[in-house]
């Protein structure tokens, strides 16, 4: 009976907390757009409106979801491993740079090898990329948080560079290679929409990653190591090289993030193929609390308010100022959602103690 009690305590609490929070964005937001001087009522049926009141609006929220629980996944990894890897934008950038190689100037394979292996490049150079952070931190003891987030900046130019004086056409005018082959496309899962292979691959490799840590070794060991350093490696844990490997699968699965940007929504390789996917997950997955299968939920939720806002831009005329308004309350009050969550489950359980049915 209690332990029933505890677990309908803890659902209550977290059900709570999250409305909570919601009605504390709502509120804010909508004093905000009347002082703005818009309806409120207007506007967040255009934020609906533009996120899912169509296939083609689900297709454009899908398609930044994809990115985001991409990366998101990786940090999943990462972070649980105790190593806070800032740098997924880069490692999103030169799996793009990676995988437009591969599907440009490979010609001759079938469209399922020519798309596994544009995967399997993007996945290799985006782990590498965040494996030499990983080196730096267990060499070198170099704090994580600054090289990854360095190397964004160094990622982003190099491909850039590729770019501009390697991959880009004499006769284009703007910074873009040329398209990739029709055999490494990822095929389009609904029709007129722009909802690709890419973002169902992201939902396997949520539950990929959801077994890995909850059901294998390697999972159980990046736990250890983050829980504890000094504990895991007395308990015969090889710390760096658990470091090493969950910085490498955490760059990898960025790196797809910017497979699927090429191969499925531009079908080329631009300068800014990303509108900073790789630092919204960093909020997501907090949202999510580290959580794979959860950050499938919170991805959609950020795709759908990134989707709703352009939405509201475009074609409503809304500030942009306003729509990043809305998307930093989000992050904001769900990150402070555990707190809510804490409060109320304390006034729930004694509550319940109160009236004897703990």
């Amino acid at each position: 009976m209690v332990n029933d009690t505890s677990g309908q305590v803890t659902a209550l609490a977290q059900i709570g907390s999250f409305l909570l929070a919601m009605l504390v964005v709502f509120i804010v937001f909508s004093i905000l757009i009347v002082i703005s001087g818009f309806n409120p009522v207007v506007v967040y049926q255009g934020l609906i409106v533009g996120a899912l009141g169509s296939p083609d609006a689900l297709g454009q929220t899908f398609i930044r979801m994809g990115p985001i629980l991409f990366c998101s996944l990786g940090l999943v990894v990462s972070f649980r491993c105790g190593m806070w890897n800032i740098g997924s934008e880069g490692q999103l950038f030169l799996g793009a740079l990676a995988a437009a190689v591969v599907a440009i100037y490979l010609p001759g394979f079938p469209k399922v090898i020519h798309i596994i292996l544009a995967m399997a490049a993007a996945f290799l150079v985006g782990g590498i990329w965040a494996g030499l952070c990983g080196f730096l931190k267990t060499r070198f003891n170099a704090n994580e948080v600054i090289t990854t987030l360095l190397s964004n900046f160094i990622a982003i130019w190099l491909s850039f560079y590729f770019l501009k004086y390697h991959l880009q056409p004499k006769w284009a005018f703007n910074p873009s290679s040329l398209q990739i082959l029709p055999t490494a496309r990822l095929p389009i899962l609904m029709k007129g929409t722009l909802f690709h292979g890419g973002i169902l691959i992201a939902v396997i490799c949520a539950f990929i990653v959801w077994f890995m840590m909850k059901k294998t070794s390697l999972g159980y060991s990046i736990d250890a190591v983050g829980a504890n350093k000094q504990a895991a490696e007395y308990s015969g844990i090889r710390v760096n090289r658990i470091i090493l490997i969950s910085m490498f699968i955490s760059g990898g699965l960025a790196g797809l993030a910017g497979m699927g940007e090429v191969l499925g929504v531009h079908h080329l390789l631009i300068r800014n193929i990303s509108p900073h996917y790789g630092f919204i997950a960093i909020a997501a997955v907090f949202i999510a609390r580290l959580n794979p299968i959860g950050a499938i939920v919170v991805s959609f939720l950020m795709g759908a308010i990134l989707n709703g806002g352009r939405y509201l831009q475009i074609i409503m005329g809304i500030p942009t100022h306003l729509v990043d308004i809305l998307v930093a309350l989000f992050v904001i009050f769900m990150l402070l959602q555990p707190i809510a969550e804490k409060k109320i489950k304390a006034a729930l359980a004694a509550r319940f103690q109160k009236t004897g049915e703990v």
